[in-house]
């Protein structure tokens, strides 16, 4: 018959590389500024969290920052790690833009509007 498939996950340790005083400082001003949006202030947390307490792992220090799950916290400290603070900002994404995806919707409903009048 075999033996059940049995899942095995390797639990992979992030550690964070240095932080220097200036990411440091910039860090706790994006945690502290209630006006920048909650997901950049949420990933400044992580890192912040691993930063001050460095036996924390990645997956308990996303939970800290407010994510449901422990994944987001890995992803954000190895964007970090990589990229610094520019790392925690949103990346673009791909396809058509908001603003492009809105002006073709409003053409549209000129068309509507102009086929009807038409009619």
């Amino acid at each position: 018959m075999g033996e059940p498939h049995v899942r095995t996950y390797e639990r992979e340790r992030i550690r964070l590389r240095a932080i220097t005083n200036e990411e440091h400082r910039l860090l706790r001003q994006i945690w502290a500024d209630t006006g920048l949006r909650l997901r950049l202030r949420m990933r400044a947390g992580v890192i912040l969290a691993m930063a001050d307490n460095p036996q924390l792992c990645a997956g308990r220090a996303g939970l800290e920052a407010g994510f449901n799950t422990r994944v987001p916290g890995i992803w954000w400290a190895k964007r970090f790690n990589a990229e610094g603070i520019r790392g925690l900002e949103d990346r673009p994404r791909p396809g058509p833009s908001m603003a492009f995806r809105e002006e073709r919707m409003r053409r549209r409903e000129e068309r509507k509007v102009a086929n009807k009048k038409g009619a």
